[in-house]
């Protein structure tokens, strides 16, 4: 979830820079946009373990109808399906 919010965040912002032309909006944006970066690196960098090795190498990234995601890993040659469980 953390990756699909600050991905959106990202795509959001790239969206209103074009919108809106003011030096002081135009910081604001550059920040939202540097932080959500930062984040989505974060969250790809989960797939290292402890010694700096790939548990995984994701490519690809399909959202589904039922709100799941698909996640293709070329390093191990499998599909994984990341799902949200409610309480």
């Amino acid at each position: 979830r953390v990756f699909a919010a600050f991905a959106s965040l990202a795509s959001l912002v790239i969206l209103v820079h074009s919108v809106l032309i003011n030096p002081f909006v135009w910081f604001i944006l550059r920040v939202l946009t540097g932080i959500s970066m930062v984040c989505i690196y974060t969250v790809a960098e989960g797939w290292l373990n402890a010694n700096q090795e790939y548990d995984g190498r994701p490519m690809s990234i399909a959202m589904m109808k039922d709100g799941s995601m698909l996640v293709s890993d070329d390093y191990a040659g499998a599909i994984y399906k990341i799902t949200y469980v409610g309480n």
